[in-house]
């Protein structure tokens, strides 16, 4: 009887002892675990965008992206609070310094035409000859008329008035500069716009003196006679000058003083 007893007494203690081994050995694990939990790296909270085998340089470039914008945003807070902090005196005296680089204030400035459209021309009353000659070639748009140069027949919208070298050429009429222009035909050419309609232009000239935009008398000087070019070489020295009504020629002989 004894023998089973002590038999019996052994294997309990054996199987307590087994137990308390178990035990211990699971609690071991737990505190281990929860060791190495605490000791995980904090490159991984950092990784949370990346693939689950990211390499060592993406997580580094994720770290140092992350660390950069922290430091944006605390360079942008800084400047916050210094702009907060700027005295009175500093923001008055700024305001008066953009008060005074501020630009004047241009004025408005017309149009070079702007005259013309207050400019009237009185049919009635005679122009000036814009030169001192004869008429070699007259207007002609219902018939044609001779060319010596060109050797041809054809209609002529103005009118050639001979005349020497470099003498003046004056304004007809009173009226604004509409355009200066070069033809083949006739070189150096002057617009006039003299209201209702009225344009004189002069061609074959030189040393053109007003401007676009101009403002011209009646009898002012507004250049000189050109030499003639080549398509009127043989005809020599003379002043083509033109007159239209709303674009239409017309013969400026009507208009001129007799």
């Amino acid at each position: 009887m004894k023998r089973n007893r002590n038999a019996k007494r052994k294997g309990f203690m054996a199987a307590l002892m087994l137990c308390l081994v178990s035990a211990l050995a699971l609690t071991a694990g737990i505190v281990y675990n929860r060791k190495n939990s605490s000791k995980t790296p904090e490159v991984a909270d950092l990784n949370e965008t990346t693939a689950e085998y990211a390499t060592v340089g993406e997580v580094r470039e994720i770290v140092e992206n992350r660390t950069s914008k922290k430091i944006e945003t605390a360079t942008t807070e800084e400047i916050q609070t210094q702009a907060q902090t700027v005295p009175p005196e500093t923001a008055e005296d700024t305001n008066s310094h953009i008060e005074e680089t501020q630009p004047e204030t241009v004025p408005d400035v017309q149009p070079a035409n702007a005259g013309a459209s207050t400019l009237h021309f009185d049919e009635a009353a005679s122009m000036q000859w814009p030169v001192s000659g004869e008429v070699i070639l007259e207007y002609s748009m219902d018939n044609t008329i001779y060319f010596p140069t060109l050797d041809v027949y054809k209609c002529n919208s103005g009118m050639m008035i001979q005349g020497d070298e470099n003498v003046p050429v004056y304004s007809s009429a009173a009226g604004v500069v509409e355009d200066i222009t070069v033809s083949r035909e006739f070189g150096n050419m002057v617009s006039v716009n003299l209201g209702d309609g009225y344009v004189a232009t002069y061609g074959q000239m030189a040393d053109v003196i007003p401007e676009k935009g101009d403002m011209v008398e009646k009898g002012q000087q507004i250049g000189t006679l050109a030499a003639p070019t080549a398509y009127y070489e043989v005809e020599g020295y003379n002043l083509y000058f033109k007159l239209t009504k709303d674009g239409t020629p017309v013969n400026p002989l009507e208009y001129l003083n007799e």
